[in-house]
């Protein structure tokens, strides 16, 4: 989608996805989440677990 210039990895997440806080979401830009330094925590991976399909992976982590 930055390719095609539908998003700016240097925009702030507030500009396309709503849910964070106010805090975050003006300070955290795409490239943070992408790269792992926005410093939110998610959760654990659990390396055991198969998944086998997109949607079980999706239901997983709404949890």
């Amino acid at each position: 989608m930055a390719q095609q210039g539908r998003v700016k990895v240097s925009d702030t997440v507030g500009t396309y996805l709503t849910g964070y806080a106010k805090d975050i979401a003006q300070q955290v830009n795409i490239h943070n989440l992408l790269s792992g330094t926005s410093g939110l925590s998610g959760p654990d991976v659990d390396v055991q677990r198969i998944f086998y399909s997109r949607q079980e992976v999706r239901e997983y982590y709404e949890q």
